[in-house]
């Protein structure tokens, strides 16, 4: 309940399965899943996060319930 400014270190995606995408963040705060309420939401922020893990940009991203349900990326 959140917003952490942070870089994105690791991704991982589970293929099988819609809408498991987990990003790790910097600065301590671990493994965090992203919204998976909806696949078009999780597919689009899995490709922003990839993009920005991918240049070194750093990212605003909003935690709710231990997911990061938001993310802009700069």
């Amino acid at each position: 309940m959140a917003w952490l400014d942070r870089k994105i270190i690791q991704l991982y995606a589970y293929g099988p399965q819609n809408r498991n995408v987990w990003i790790n963040l910097d600065g301590g705060t671990g493994w965090k899943m992203l919204w998976s309420d909806y696949d078009c939401q999780s597919e689009a922020m899995a490709v922003m996060a990839a993009h920005a893990r991918d240049d070194n940009r750093p990212v605003k991203v909003y935690e709710e319930n231990g997911r990061i349900k938001t993310m802009y990326v700069f």
